[in-house]
């Protein structure tokens, strides 16, 4: 009998495990073997780029210009095709961020975490649309407004904002941000380390999940501004601690588990007789 239930356990495991959600990228930016595509350092007018480490996480952001639009960030050298796994109906970019010294000057378009449909260029200008969280794209003169952000090749872009700006403290210290995008066209986007931020809703007309399910480019870009004039030059680093995309996956009945509902009903049935 033990032996029995024993074998029903492991195949409902293997049941349970058909179909799973799959890890299509992980980077720790550490010893660890990664998953999937390398990050590379992408930029516009950034003055420090020999110095970013995409291989550490190491992002240094310089902007030589008084109220300048530098920007630099780590996008995956190839693309992630979630379409490419069996009942994936959506999913998930997870951010980790360690520390930051830039964090008082998130303005202008902000600090972004999504994915994009196009490696290297900044998220709102490159090719085929991107979709995400951002810090400071919404420029109500305070640092880090949060919002979801969408935009597509015709530079099309959407903001809606999604709650109150963190402190600079609380995105100097470090946090997460998970943004997910689901075959509905749904997005979802949870942080912490952030005050709680979080929102959920749908893309406009203009993007669909379908163009950045099958051409996924995890995504973070920099991009801030002297909000009050100063005439001196941003300067600072970002520390990011990961970057994971998951695929997500809902799991049909598999042969296993209809055998074992088969075998199960030949045991009661052994035992009422």
């Amino acid at each position: 009998m033990r032996r029995f239930l024993f074998f029903v356990a492991c195949l409902l495991m293997l049941a349970g495990s058909a179909n799973a959600d799959k890890v299509l990228l992980q980077n720790d930016f550490g010893p660890d073997a990664d998953i999937g595509p390398s990050l590379v350092v992408g930029s516009n007018n950034n003055e420090v780029n020999s110095t970013s480490n995409a291989a550490t996480g190491l992002i240094r952001y310089e902007d030589p210009v008084a109220d300048g639009t530098a920007s630099v960030g780590l996008t995956s050298a190839t693309r992630v095709d979630v379409t490419d796994v069996a009942n994936s109906t959506g999913f998930r970019v997870d951010w980790v961020v360690e520390s930051s010294t830039t964090s008082a000057n998130t303005f202008f378009n902000g600090w972004f975490f999504g994915v994009q449909a196009a490696p290297s260029a900044l998220w709102n200008t490159g090719s085929g649309g991107a979709a995400g969280f951002a810090l400071g794209r919404i420029n109500t003169g305070v640092a880090g407004e949060p919002s979801f952000v969408q935009n597509t090749a015709s530079n099309v872009r959407t903001n809606v904002d999604i709650g109150d700006a963190p402190t600079v403290a609380d995105m100097d210290d470090g946090f997460t941000v998970a943004f997910t995008l689901m075959d509905d066209n749904s997005w979802t986007i949870t942080t912490t380390g952030l005050g709680g931020i979080s929102g959920s809703g749908f893309l406009q007309p203009n993007l669909t999940y379908a163009s950045l399910a099958s051409n996924a480019y995890a995504s973070t870009f920099f991009q801030g501004n002297e909000i009050d004039g100063s005439p001196t030059p941003l300067a600072g680093d970002i520390q990011y601690g990961s970057v994971t995309v998951t695929a997500l996956a809902v799991p049909e009945p598999s042969i296993a588990l209809f055998g074992t509902f088969g075998l199960l009903g030949t045991l009661v049935r052994r035992r009422r007789s």
